[in-house]
This record gives C-alpha cells, sequence and structure tokens, in this order.
C-alpha cells in the first residue's frame, strides 16, 4: 500500500496487550508475596514494591493482615512493568 510504512503488522492489538499486562501484574505481585519487604517495627512484611501482606511479631502466631492499598498498587506497578516491556519486545521484533 501507498501510506503502510512498514509492512510487519503488530502480533497483538491494544486491548491484548493491555490484558495481558493485567494478568502479569497479578502474576508478579503473587509472586512477590515470597520476598520479604522492611516494615514497620514489629511486623514482618511481603510484598515488593509495597507491602501488602503484614504479620505482627507478638503475639506469636497471629494471623498474616492483607493491606488493600498496597496490594492494589503492586498491581498498578507491575501491570505498568508488563506493559513496557510487551511494548519493547514488539519494537525491538519489528528492526
Amino acid at each position: 500500500m501507498a501510506f503502510e510504512e512498514d509492512s510487519q503488522t503488530s502480533f497483538m492489538t491494544r486491548g491484548q496487550k493491555v490484558a495481558y499486562s493485567v494478568v502479569g501484574g497479578f502474576v508478579f505481585t503473587l509472586a512477590t508475596a515470597l520476598l520479604p519487604n522492611t516494615a514497620l517495627i514489629g511486623t514482618s512484611a511481603h510484598g515488593y514494591p509495597f507491602p501488602w501482606l503484614s504479620q505482627p511479631l507478638y503475639p506469636p502466631g497471629s494471623p498474616m493482615i492483607l493491606l488493600w492499598t498496597g496490594l492494589v498498587l503492586d498491581i498498578l506497578v507491575w501491570t505498568v512493568v508488563a506493559f513496557l516491556v510487551i511494548t519493547l519486545y514488539q519494537v525491538l521484533r519489528k528492526k
């Protein structure tokens, strides 16, 4: 075609990239539950970059506490990272 600069089309639509990014964000966020994170004195926390799973050290055996704000922020951060990685991969694949 006269106006087509690149004959190679993108193998993913924008909607697919967003969907894969959100799934990747969830997967990376769940994987970061294994990473200890610094927290307030007297608690142990998990999740990176924001702690979203916390457990007080006293009394021993106390239940884990889910920090919703940290969970949502982690999902957003890892979703953006996954979107950027997918986009960068597509750009480098075209070259």
